[in-house]
């Protein structure tokens, strides 16, 4: 069985959920379309696709969050790495491009 919960690796807490959509332990995982998907399968026989492309899940994370993170949350969850705003500038009908 794997443990696929992320961790801190200063701290033992568990950063953030388990796998998409996993409900099941998961028994196996393997990458997969050149390492841009991780593909899942749990106890109960559940398979996955999970996109990790860096950009794709960028853009995802930002449509549903709908911001970047503020300087205290990128303090928080990314220390010791120099602030930015990941995100494109937001409009009130969703994600632009500029």
């Amino acid at each position: 069985m794997i443990d696929e919960g992320q961790r801190d690796p200063i701290t033992p807490r568990k950063l953030g959920s388990s796998a998409a959509g996993a409900d099941e332990p998961l028994m196996a995982a393997a990458f997969g379309s050149g390492g841009a998907v991780l593909r899942t399968i749990d106890e109960a026989g559940v398979l996955r696709a999970v996109s990790v492309d860096p950009e794709r899940t960028a853009a995802a994370v930002c449509a549903r969050a709908g911001r970047s993170l503020t300087r205290a949350e990128w303090q928080e969850y990314l220390p010791g790495l120099p602030y930015r705003k990941i995100c494109p500038l937001i409009t009130g009908s969703g994600v632009s491009g500029s």
